[in-house]
């Protein structure tokens, strides 16, 4: 028994003489290819930025600490960040700490406004601790502007809801999120306020979703914009009732270029000054010789009939998604959704009268 075991030992090796190679060796091949195209799928894999880590359905809550004394006194004239914390509950509900740098932004509005409107510049270093894209750090804050909580929320959800049906009419628009933030002052630990705002995304994370480049501008010349995405962008200013944005002066607007040599799209931002939004502090643009903020003005190019009834056609598309969005958003009252879905309802009627359209937006458009 002993000598054959012993023969079987020796001729084992030449059962397998001339065929593929040996099973073992493929096997470790094919683990070794697993393996690398593991670590190829986890590189490869995107990380969450900050926004969309905050990004919720239901109102996003926060802490944000810094030298408010400081910021308010200086609002007008601050150009330098100052250093800052912000804190939060994680996905496992573990409060969250991460440093910031924060100053007042815009122009009307910080010299206006109680609170001014800020932007948050988030560390690097604590985005890549949470796990976070480190790339889209920076965020706008739409602060709660007046003292007077009741009207400020109002405006806040107001402006918000504009956000969110410009979502529905270009892919070029900047997503909105609420959050409820307790401001605190640093050193005392005092808390100042809890107000409503609205936090939006880094332009250059909106370029990255809609494979644009931002580009930076002072002046543009309107025949550089895409006709279909300024002309969309321009009726929906209309229907809102905001005349206070300007593509020739970049005013409120910004520019992005989807292909190298292409036409330039276009993305707004600040509604404050709509008459959708009514804020109590805004004041009809002198320039048009308005006498209200729901007074409307088309400011976009008029282009060929048939170039106009086809963004016409695609804001009546959306005419029952946007009525119902607004009818739906119980943040605020009955009458206040019946109010804008009423004002919206009278910009429509423009639209759908297909035969007095065209000059219908003539009559809107500023006289030279």
């Amino acid at each position: 028994m002993k000598n054959i075991c012993f023969l079987f030992f020796l001729l084992f090796p030449f059962f397998f003489y001339g065929q593929d190679p040996i099973v073992g060796d493929s096997l470790s091949m094919n683990s070794s290819e697993i393996e690398d195209d593991s670590k190829k799928k986890k590189k490869s894999k995107k990380k969450e930025s900050i926004f969309n880590f905050i990004s919720k359905d239901e109102i996003f809550e926060m802490t944000l600490e810094a030298n408010f004394d400081s910021l308010l006194i200086h609002k007008k004239r601050m150009v330098d960040y100052m250093p800052g914390k912000v804190s939060f509950n994680n996905n496992e509900m573990e409060e969250v700490d991460l440093k910031v740098e924060i100053k007042p932004r815009g122009k009307y509005r910080r010299k206006v406004c109680e609170f001014p409107p800020l932007r948050l510049k988030f560390k690097k270093k604590g985005l890549k601790k949470m796990g976070l894209s480190r790339k889209h750090n920076s965020l706008k804050l739409v602060s709660h502007c007046l003292e007077d909580k009741k009207e400020a929320e109002r405006n806040i959800f107001k402006e918000y809801l504009i956000y969110k049906i410009y979502n529905l009419h270009s892919e070029y628009s900047l997503r909105a999120q609420l959050v409820k933030i307790k401001y605190v002052q640093s050193g005392s630990g005092k808390e100042i306020y809890e107000r409503i705002g609205i936090l939006l995304e880094d332009d250059e994370e909106l370029a990255q979703r809609t494979n644009s480049e931002v580009v930076e501008k002072n002046y543009c010349n309107v025949d550089s914009v895409s006709t279909y995405n300024g002309t969309v962008q321009a009726m929906f200013q209309c229907m809102i009732g905001n005349a206070d944005w300007s593509i020739t002066h970049m005013r409120n607007v910004k520019l992005l270029r989807p292909e190298p040599n292409s036409l330039l799209c276009t993305f707004p931002y600040d509604f404050d000054f709509s008459g959708f939004v009514s804020a109590s502090y805004a004041i009809p643009n002198p320039d048009y010789k308005l006498r209200s903020t729901k007074q409307r003005v088309f400011l976009g190019k008029m282009h060929s009939e048939e170039e106009m009834k086809k963004v016409a056609k695609h804001f009546l598309n959306q005419k029952k998604a946007t009525i119902q969005m607004c009818k739906g958003f119980k943040m605020l009252n009955k009458r206040c959704r019946k109010d804008i879905v009423k004002y919206l309802k009278s910009f429509y009627k423009v639209l759908e009268d297909e035969e007095n359209m065209t000059m219908e937006l003539t009559k809107l458009c500023p006289k030279k």
